[in-house]
């Protein structure tokens, strides 16, 4: 997106952590929506990628383009990633507390309660577009605020993941935040960067910890309602979206994925789903064309989700694998409006 007017820099205090951060270039937006009346746009790179089904052969997916910004998005699937196993809650542990008869009461915080508001300053400088980047030792991703957000109050954080091919501010512009409803959004949206796989795929296993490291930054930074923590991701990004979800669900309300599955290139997937210590909403829209994740395998995952007890939202539309940014503005991200973790 490219702005017709642009605003002065300002590098903006929240109110957060400590650690350092890196900035996107350029101008910093100011608290009213840039003027793109004349159309133009131009966020995003356009890289190519390949995605490897279930069978295990690889095809190479085209590029999408976003109803008003240029981005692209390419499909993905990590064949070589491995399964490092259940960790978290995963492994068994309960969010309830203790258990027998000689377990004492358990107090837990109600889920109005948004937690306290950060107390350091995380400096940001966000370019004509309203995005910035932070950087710290083990998380990186750029990061969107709501027009108009002064950390007075807490609001929603989505965390996305982007498929193989893309990078985290092309996500960003076309998953996160859809230029469409950018102009009014209430949540926080950030997209993770450091896909470590093969051509830009995310390891499931070997990129967990990252993702949940920019979460934890984006909390120390900004007040983020610790109940409305939602988690996205397309393809190899939803299939990570999936596995560090289930692993680690106390953290999240909710989930939001887009042409992708509840697998992570293991046989782990009934351990994760047995294994989380609740049972999450999960939105979740397919493709009826989609050679990558076919839709007979995702509806497979679909009937062991909601088979496991979970609350499943879905949508089949036409078209193949290609990512669309309507799926996001107009079906995915009003999902979530009234998700709370326990």
């Amino acid at each position: 997106m490219i702005a017709s007017t642009v605003a002065p820099l300002l590098v903006l205090a929240i109110a957060a952590c400590s650690s350092s951060s890196s900035s996107s270039s350029s101008a910093d937006s100011t608290s009213s929506p840039p003027d793109d009346s004349t159309g133009a746009s131009s966020e995003g790179t356009s890289s190519a990628g390949q995605s490897v089904p279930r069978s295990g052969s690889v095809n190479g997916v085209g590029a999408q383009t976003s109803s008003s910004d240029a981005g692209t998005q390419l499909g993905d699937r990590d064949a070589s990633a491995s399964d490092a196993g259940a960790s978290g809650d995963a492994a068994g542990s309960s969010d309830a507390g203790g258990s027998g008869s000689d377990a004492g009461p358990t107090t837990v915080a109600p889920i109005d309660d948004p937690g306290p508001k950060p107390t350091a300053t995380c400096p940001i400088t966000k370019d004509s577009s309203g995005f910035f980047t932070r950087s710290t030792t083990n998380a990186k991703y750029v990061g969107f605020l709501p027009y108009g957000y002064d950390g007075t109050k807490p609001v929603r954080l989505v965390v996305a993941l982007h498929g193989c091919g893309d990078n985290a501010y092309n996500f960003a512009t076309w998953g996160a935040n859809p230029y469409d409803t950018r102009a009014t959004q209430q949540h926080i949206g950030i997209s993770v960067d450091g896909a470590s796989a093969a051509n830009g795929c995310w390891s499931m296993g070997g990129d967990d910890a990252k993702v949940l490291a920019a979460i934890d930054d984006a909390v120390s930074c900004f007040w983020i309602h610790k109940h409305e923590v939602v988690l996205a991701g397309f393809s190899s990004g939803g299939e990570l979206a999936y596995r560090v979800a289930l692993s680690n669900a106390s953290r999240f309300s909710g989930l939001l994925i887009e042409s992708s599955a509840a697998y992570d290139s293991s046989s782990n997937e009934s351990a994760l789903i047995a294994g989380a210590s609740w049972k999450f909403p999960i939105a979740h829209v397919q493709h009826s064309a989609d050679t990558v994740f076919p839709l007979s395998s995702v509806q497979a995952d679909w009937s062991r989700l909601t088979t496991a007890g979970f609350t499943l939202q879905t949508e089949v539309t036409g078209g193949g694998h290609d990512g669309t940014s309507a799926d996001w503005a107009g079906w995915l991200l009003p999902k979530m409006g009234t998700w709370l973790s326990p």
